[in-house]
């Protein structure tokens, strides 16, 4: 059957529309990755004689990028493992410098002490099937403002068990070991910086030292 030209260019057109469709109907469409960061915290109230100058924060190599890492403990600890679908919205050394900054305070001086915070680990563990936990491993350490003789040091172990065994749990459990992360912090710099002569804070800790 012979169609006007017009007529068969219009079913053409129409058909290779209809095709389009249907190919995209079949093709599933790619997920959407989820985007997490720790919330915010509130100030701890630390008084300004033991908030540090400045808080350094750094990382293994592999703790340097936004990928949510866990462990499966029970099948293959050795192997350390992203989830695909879900990221933090920066590294975990830049979220725990953002959380301490906003939670301890941060003088700008040249006075009082600098804290250093080396992060050894920031996983979630799965232990078995639908339990899991995170282990966040911290050294950290108060120096001068200037120079980098180390003062005081300390490292800090702090897990939290997981709502729910996936990423959204992982979350949350993150921000509870962070949070208590900040919380010994405050309380051993404060402790540090008691002084018997009465010289409080971090300047009565660097004087100490000299």
């Amino acid at each position: 059957m012979n169609l006007p030209a017009p007529l068969a260019r219009t079913l053409l057109v129409a058909l290779f529309a209809w095709l389009l469709g249907a190919c995209s109907a079949i093709v599933p469409k790619p997920a959407v990755m989820a985007q997490y960061d720790l919330g915010p915290f509130a100030p701890r109230g630390l008084d300004e004689a033991f908030a540090p100058v400045r808080i350094e924060v750094t990382a293994a190599p592999w703790l340097a990028s936004s990928a949510m890492q866990y462990r499966l403990d029970a099948s293959d600890p050795a192997q350390r493992r992203v989830y695909v679908h879900s990221r933090w919205v920066s590294s975990p050394p830049a979220m725990l410098r953002q959380a301490l900054a906003r939670s301890l305070g941060s003088l700008e001086g040249n006075g009082g002490c600098r804290l250093r915070i080396e992060l050894d680990e920031f996983i979630q563990r799965f232990d078995g099937a639908g339990m899991s936990r995170v282990e966040v491993l911290v050294r950290a350490s108060l120096l001068p403002a200037r120079g980098d003789r180390v003062l005081a040091a300390r490292a800090f172990e702090l897990a939290a068990p997981a709502p729910s065994a996936d990423a959204a749990g992982g979350v949350l459990a993150h921000r509870e070991a962070v949070g208590g992360l900040v919380q010994r912090l405050g309380e051993w710099m404060q402790i540090l910086g008691r002084d018997m002569t009465g010289e409080t804070g971090c300047e009565g800790l660097v004087q100490r030292g000299n």
